[in-house]
């Protein structure tokens, strides 16, 4: 058996075209499918977006917080410091004029 070679004229090569672009896309799918697909991607992104942009204010108080009980934490020892020197002060006058009696 001897192939024929087939002509494609313009028409012909435009339908067999068309067949191969109707087949290509049944092959990838429904396209409301592919459409339903990308509206779910674009919500799981917008989503995840949500998500990111709350963890980032979650993690700026963190970080304020953090500051605002360092510099209490400074602020207490300073004060801490001072009371010290006080009462070393306050026990070194009480102590002065024992000395000085006998």
């Amino acid at each position: 058996m001897k192939m024929q070679r087939t002509v494609l004229t313009r028409r012909s090569f435009k339908v067999a075209a068309a067949a191969r672009k109707k087949c290509r896309a049944s092959s990838r799918g429904n396209p409301d499918k592919q459409k339903k697909r990308s509206r779910s991607i674009r919500s799981r992104i917008r989503r995840l977006r949500a998500e990111m942009n709350e963890i980032d204010e979650e993690q700026r108080k963190i970080k304020e917080g953090q500051r605002q009980v360092k510099e209490k934490s400074v602020a207490i020892e300073i004060e801490c410091e001072e009371l010290r020197k006080e009462a070393l002060s306050y026990r070194n006058k009480v102590q002065a004029p024992k000395c000085a009696l006998p």
